[in-house]
């Protein structure tokens, strides 16, 4: 059994983490997956099947799938869960600001889920260029 969290501290989680306790950062992680769903780890190389949700600690109890190697600041993946992520993290909106000053011919967004966020980078887009004066 595996333990998923993100409702502790992120950075104490880390420096404490076990084969049996893993920290994430993404806060919703307890209310976007569901007990029989799936979390894949490092690209899918590890593999764990959510067996109990609680919500009040934001625990998620999975059971792993495969053995592997879990390594630090690798990437999370949420088969078929719908994410409560924002379209432009603040980073994001900066990068195409600075892409907008420096007269980019293309920018590429990463997490784009559908038309409406599509709309929003061009919309900040305009909005930046406006400001610059292109």
């Amino acid at each position: 059994q595996v333990v998923v969290t993100s409702a502790r501290d992120v950075a104490s989680v880390a420096e404490a983490a076990t084969c049996e306790l893993l920290g994430t950062d993404y806060a919703q992680l307890a209310e976007t997956v569901a007990v029989g769903g799936h979390i894949l780890l490092d690209d899918g190389l590890v593999a764990l099947e959510v067996t109990a949700v609680d919500l009040a600690t934001g625990d998620v109890t999975t059971r792993a799938l495969n053995s592997g190697v879990i390594k630090k600041n690798k990437g999370v993946n949420l088969p078929g869960a719908v994410l409560k992520l924002p379209a432009l993290t603040e980073k994001d909106r900066a990068d195409l600001r600075w892409a907008c000053e420096h007269g980019a011919d293309a920018v590429a967004a990463s997490f784009i889920r559908n038309a409406a966020n599509v709309r929003a980078v061009v919309a900040h887009l305009d909005r930046c260029c406006a400001d610059v004066g292109r």
